[in-house]
């Protein structure tokens, strides 16, 4: 169980810029290994934290390479993590559900990458 330090929220999202350490090695991970992330609200003087949502990521692509790097989640509104597989809560959901916005996404990667001019 890792904890990390308080982010601001804005209309765009939180941004939280933190690395995340772990005591294991990734060659003892499986290849369908799981990073479950909860998003509490803690407030000063309120009662108890109160979950917002939850969401799960794939440690590794189909190709069972490790992803590195930033990643855009969605955080599933009041649902904590599922580990089920397939997961209730995927942090990246299948290209046909994005929409426009996936798709501008995926440009924007390509173009990062040099792919396109």
């Amino acid at each position: 169980e890792t904890q990390t330090t308080y982010a601001e929220s804005s209309s765009s999202g939180c941004v939280w810029g933190e690395w995340l350490t772990f005591c294991i090695k990734y060659r003892d991970l499986p290849p369908d290994a799981l990073l479950a992330l909860e998003v509490w609200e803690v407030r000063e003087g309120a009662g108890t934290p109160a979950l917002l949502g939850g969401t799960t990521l794939s440690l590794f692509s189909r190709k069972g390479r490790l992803k590195t790097g930033p990643q855009r989640l969605k955080v599933w509104e009041g649902q904590p993590p599922c580990l089920a597989t397939p997961s209730t809560t995927p942090g990246k959901l299948p290209l046909a559900q994005r929409g426009a916005l996936g798709s501008l996404e995926r440009a924007v990667r390509r173009y990062n990458r040099g792919e396109i001019p």
